[in-house]
């Protein structure tokens, strides 16, 4: 879960520095068109994010196979998590990508894009805490002689029903925040629909990009 956090301040610092260093500036003066310079930048970061993951999960997987033992879910089911958590991770790399490529200034660069994290990253636990809640609990009475029996199920009152619970299920998979709090706990019903919601939203947040910053206006 934490991935977010990390990979939202190298991305707002390293573009940051590109802009108050006179990198991009400078990548313009001797010819390179603004889609290369935006495109170049995001897959760097994409990289650098793929990295990051691989630091934390190849010490944690080798030493958890030792200390532990075989992974309960096996491997393949293992492997797609990570490989869905990659995607998930070039999703966040787009978004935080187009934060800093249309700021300029990069502290506030940084501040949006961490403060966004946070945000959505507590949106996300609140609809998975909101989704968790059971649909029934378990009622209870105390008899005449104080005893305490158990009673007829009851409904329970914070249970979401309906349209509002498909919307709430459908934010949880589509946010990427929402995505890496179930691969942490390893709650992926469908991976694979959780990886295409995270390549849409790559491609569809780049596309974006390239257009806004071949129309800014650089100082």
């Amino acid at each position: 879960m934490i991935v977010g956090i990390v990979v939202s301040a190298f991305v707002s610092l390293y573009i940051g520095t590109e802009y108050s260093d006179g990198t991009i500036r400078n990548k313009l003066i001797i010819g390179h068109m603004r889609s290369c310079i935006y495109l170049s930048n995001l897959f760097t970061c994409i990289v650098a994010a793929f990295f990051m993951i691989m630091a934390y999960m190849i010490p944690a997987g080798i030493l958890g196979r030792g200390l532990l033992g075989k992974f309960d879910m096996g491997i393949k089911a293992a492997l797609i998590q990570v490989l869905g958590s990659l995607v998930m991770v070039a999703a966040m790399c787009a978004i935080f990508t187009l934060l800093g490529m249309l700021i300029q200034n990069k502290a506030i660069s940084a501040i949006a894009a961490v403060g966004g994290i946070f945000v959505f990253l507590f949106a996300a636990i609140y609809l998975f805490t909101a989704l968790s809640q059971p649909e029934t609990y378990s009622g209870y009475e105390l008899d005449a002689n104080g005893q305490v029996t158990e009673a007829e199920e009851e409904i329970n009152p914070d249970y979401i029903f309906g349209t509002r619970r498909v919307i709430y299920e459908t934010l949880v998979d589509v946010l990427p925040t929402g995505q890496s709090i179930q691969y942490s706990s390893s709650e992926v019903e469908s991976p694979g629909r959780l990886a295409l919601y995270s390549a849409v939203i790559t491609v569809v947040v780049t596309g974006l990009g390239v257009v806004a910053f071949q129309r800014k206006d650089l100082k």
